[in-house]
């Protein structure tokens, strides 16, 4: 939140012969600043940060003064779940906040693996796809935990997405054939079993034994060779295994977005400005 003090005594001067219009005069030049203000920022957030969202570049809000109370304010606009802004990394500088779904997967930092941007769940901001991790959440049943209703995937749903086949090999052909529904009632295990869609599973870590009293989903004690995470498996087999969301270290951020700096060079800049601004419509609409 910024807080602007701008000399008012060239105002006061100009509106000498006009007493009733200084409050109103002050007033509008106040709330002038502070509403431009919040469109310089916005303009500094779209130059400094990496392809930022609108509900991030709108983001800023401007509460208005009054003639009484001439004083306007500039702001992050609350985030009820946390305690602080989910921009005040990037202004401050240090950690931010876990989000929804680290905290329903054990409350534990993720970061998109690199199959996810190849797979197309990474939009157009760099962020990922709230619609798949929605998926993720409810595939493996912690959608409750973060979304407040059922939403959680049941094993049919799960059926579904995996598309299981079963495929093999046609040497005149040269590729790959499914296996017909006849041949399968004359042999029931006949071809390879292939997952035509996708299913996901969860790795503890390479060569670790995990045992997190705090989490059903990653209590384990056996060793895995892939990195900790939820990856991808399709294919034969499910042979063709791709990261998807992978376990971190709590990201630190340094300092991008000057809100204050900006803030007081904007005001030291134009301030005086668009205060003269107001005080000539001040005296224009003077009766």
């Amino acid at each position: 939140m910024i807080s602007i003090k701008v000399d008012t005594r060239a105002t006061m001067s100009a509106l000498s012969n006009s007493a009733r219009q200084i409050p109103y005069a002050i007033s509008k030049g106040i709330n002038d600043i502070a509403v431009g203000l919040q469109k310089h920022e916005r303009s500094v957030m779209e130059s400094v940060l990496d392809r930022p969202t609108k509900y991030t570049l709108n983001s800023l809000f401007v509460a208005k003064g009054s003639k009484a109370n001439p004083t306007a304010t500039v702001g992050l606009k609350d985030v009820p779940k946390h305690s602080t802004h989910y921009l005040e990394p990037l202004i401050k500088g240090g950690s931010r906040h876990k989000k929804g779904t680290e905290i329903a997967f054990g409350s534990r930092w993720f970061t998109p693996g690199k199959a996810a941007y190849e797979l197309g769940y990474i939009d157009q901001h760099g962020n990922f796809k709230s619609s798949i991790l929605q998926q993720l959440r409810s595939y493996f049943g912690v959608a409750e935990m973060s979304a407040g209703y059922t939403a959680n995937s049941k094993q049919a749903n799960k059926e579904k997405l995996a598309k299981m086949k079963r495929t093999y090999w046609d040497s005149k052909a040269g590729k790959m054939k499914t296996v017909t529904k006849r041949q399968l009632v004359k042999d029931p295990k006949r071809g390879y079993k292939t997952i035509g869609g996708k299913v996901y599973f969860m790795s503890m870590g390479r060569y670790a034994e995990v045992k997190d009293p705090n989490s059903r989903l990653w209590n384990s004690r056996w060793e895995q060779h892939l990195a900790a995470g939820i990856w991808q498996k399709s294919g034969v087999h499910g042979a063709d295994v791709k990261p998807v969301l992978m376990q971190a270290k709590a990201p630190t951020y340094t300092k991008r977005f000057d809100f204050y700096g900006e803030a007081q060079r904007f005001v030291d800049k134009q301030g005086a400005a668009i205060m003269s601004a107001a005080v000539a419509q001040a005296l224009k609409t003077a009766r």
